[in-house]
């Protein structure tokens, strides 16, 4: 056993018993190298990744190779749930170096933290174009022993350039002309046009393979097609939804997206299911179906929430981080089905369940079969000359059926990190779901996860966060940006559960502290660590969507909110100065920004204020939310509370609940229904 063993991690705690001499991110590692002049080895992965466990297989386990890396380098392991920013930084730098990244990550460090060399997976013998994990380990040594100098420039030029990456983004902030709106209606249209340039039209989606659900960018253009009655950003809209649902990339039996597809179509994905990426798409379909109810975004909603209820789901109202790609060594395997298998379990129903979902008897993907649709049950049944409504009470009882056996074969391994900021985002899209289906079980699942996220990850000053919560259920390190932006946000769509604004008040708090902590004013943008940290060799931050929304675009998002319901100006201040930093990046190349560009479209023509007031508020405020509100602010109180300025002074009858609309910075007279409200707001409807 080496250092690993009492780690919290599991990834890490999974590494313990290689003969390699792990040791865990810290400075006895660091101070080792440092004192005996060796180079590092950072290899970062985590506990669901396919490949990390591959190269585990092959070379950390391989006594011989193992003997090589603890001769020559200073081993260290990390989980990178656990340590985002070190993943981050150290992925940054490998992309720097090989055009490339991807986990495993292995990165080759001078003593002082510095990265010289880096790769993501090396096989045990040379081939396809990559050399063997021994040739990367016998190169680095030799540079390091033989060309220390040489290693030095690189490691400096590195990070120069990492350095210099960032400072290009937000090197030319856009200042705008007096009396010019930087954000005006030709700019967004702008910004949907670049969009739209890498429409998939064919097979949804955007670009070519790999396919990845890029939920942020559909967000916008969902966003953009409410607003500015968009017709071609819709549409693109529910068609890549419904090929990514039907799709091999959804799980067709027991819900949830993989995390992508390695084809141009959806069909077959990289096995692994990650609970952010099913937040962030039951997040979407939550709005999609609020915006327009079509049965097939309810469907793909009520699946994916089971699967995470399923399967990503603990006590107390926590959530769990991933599933595996992997069952019993085998990728895929788990939800992969011989035509046999089939056939014994459902007898006699096999050929249509075939042919609906697309199995062969010879397989449709290595021998086996992926499943996936090509149309509505209903299309399906009217093609065949079968009675629709039977064939879809069939389908529901065969499909059941299957996902019961596949329930009772040896699951995948589960990733039992619990973190602060894939949580949050998982509780918001169960507020979403609520007030889309109107499911009271998702109300209170959604409540119970607001009060875990409270309770576990506030510290007891009220005003930090922490990040993950590890062994023995104590709170680990501190929170990252990411994690308060998003916990910031979910406390602002949780108001909209019961109206409590103790989670306003705590979303201004964190917010505050936010600014403390990570503001960097040079800017106007948000560090993706807290000050303070000093085992980082630079202090990065987070400019781009990745798998999950920037930290930073959310924080934007956070703060024109509550500038809006506190009257704060200076956060006001703050949001703008943030949009403008980033503006002349995003105009450029908008995608890798979606979240940035999501915020700026509620630039345009300003910002919507509704506030219900009266004895039936939140009840109809409730109502309100059963619609798509993009950009909308929304209060409600039995009677009018200064403390609100939305609030303030409004409310003029003991017996009748008015709605009062505030739209383009100008307030209109108070109407009696949520019906006149949805009306007066125009937005687009399909």
């Amino acid at each position: 056993m080496n250092r690993l063993q009492h780690q919290s991690s599991a990834y890490l705690r999974q590494h313990a018993s290689n003969p390699v001499d792990w040791y865990p991110w810290a400075e006895e590692a660091l101070g080792k190298a440092r004192e005996e002049n060796k180079p590092v080895l950072v290899s970062i992965g985590y506990s669901t990744c396919h490949w990390c466990h591959v190269m585990e297989r092959e070379s950390f386990e391989d006594p011989a190779v193992a003997a090589l890396m603890n001769q020559y380098f200073v081993n260290i392991k990390i989980d990178r749930e656990e340590r985002p920013d070190l993943d981050q930084l150290y992925m940054d730098a490998c992309q720097a170096l090989t055009g490339t990244g991807g986990w495993p990550l292995n990165v080759f460090l001078t003593p002082e933290g510095k990265p010289f060399f880096a790769g993501t997976y090396f096989p045990p013998q040379p081939g396809f174009k990559r050399m063997s994990w021994v040739q990367a380990l016998e190169y680095a040594a030799y540079n390091f022993f033989e060309n220390r100098e040489a290693v030095d420039r690189q490691a400096d030029r590195i990070a120069a350039t990492l350095v210099r990456a960032e400072q290009l983004m937000t090197a030319a902030p856009f200042s705008p002309q007096p009396g010019k709106d930087p954000f005006s209606e030709t700019w967004v249209e702008g910004v949907f046009q670049k969009f739209q340039i890498r429409f998939d039209t064919e097979e949804g989606g955007f670009d070519q393979a790999a396919k990845f659900p890029n939920t942020m960018a559909l967000e916008f253009l969902l966003h953009y097609a409410a607003r500015f009655h968009n017709r071609e950003a819709w549409d693109h809209v529910a068609f890549s939804l419904r090929k990514l649902l039907y799709g091999g990339i959804f799980d067709q039996l027991g819900g949830g997206v993989a995390r992508y597809a390695t084809d141009r179509s959806w069909f077959v994905p990289h096995f692994e299911k990650m609970l952010y990426d099913n937040a962030l798409l039951a997040r979407l379909l939550a709005d999609a179906y609020r915006f327009s109810p079509q049965p097939l975004f309810r469907e793909g909603l009520e699946a994916t929430l089971a699967f995470i209820l399923r399967e990503l789901s603990g006590r107390d109202g926590r959530f769990y981080a991933a599933l595996d790609a992997d069952a019993e060594g085998e990728e895929g395997g788990y939800y992969t089905w011989y035509a046999d298998e089939i056939k014994t379990i459902l007898g006699e129903d096999t050929e249509w369940f075939m042919a609906y979902f697309n199995a062969t008897e010879a397989g449709n993907w290595e021998e086996k079969n992926i499943l996936y649709r090509k149309e509505p049950a209903r299309d399906f049944a009217l093609r065949t000359g079968l009675d629709p409504a039977f064939f879809e009470s069939w389908l529901h009882r065969v499909t059941e059926e299957m996902l019961e056996v596949r329930l009772a074969l040896p699951r995948p391994h589960r990733d039992e990190n619990v973190l602060l900021g894939w949580n949050a985002l998982t509780v918001n899209a169960f507020i979403q779901a609520f007030h889309a289906l109107g499911n009271p079980d998702y109300k209170t699942r959604a409540l119970a996860g607001i009060d875990f996220l409270q309770n576990r990850f506030l510290a007891p000053d009220g005003e930090t966060l922490f990040h993950q919560l590890v062994e023995e259920e104590k709170p680990g390190i501190g929170a990252f940006l990411n994690d308060y932006a998003f916990f910031i946000e979910v406390l602002l769509d949780a108001y909209t559960l019961d109206f409590n604004t103790d989670r306003l008040r705590l979303a201004l708090r964190l917010t505050e502290t936010a600014i403390r902590d990570f503001y960097d004013p040079q800017d106007g943008l948000f560090f993706f660590t807290a000050k303070g940290r000093e085992d980082l060799f630079l202090r990065r931050k987070e400019l781009y969507d990745a798998e999950m929304p920037s930290g930073i675009a959310a924080m934007i998002g956070n703060l024109q909110r509550l500038a809006l319901i506190f009257d704060r100006r200076d956060l006001r201040v703050l949001a703008e100065k943030a949009m403008l930093a980033v503006r002349n990046t995003v105009t450029e190349d908008p995608m890798p920004f979606a979240r940035y560009a999501t915020a700026m479209l509620q630039e345009v023509g300003g910002a919507a204020e509704i506030a219900v007031v009266g004895p039936d508020a939140n009840t109809g405020a409730a109502d309100l939310c059963r619609k798509f509100l993009p950009g909308v602010v929304l209060m409600a109180n039995e009677r009018e509370n200064p403390e609100f300025p939305l609030l303030s002074g409004r409310g003029t009858s003991e017996t009748r609940t008015e709605f009062y609309l505030c739209k383009d910075y100008a307030c209109q007279r108070p109407v009696a229904s949520p019906e006149e409200v949805w009306r007066a707001l125009s937005f687009y409807i399909p």
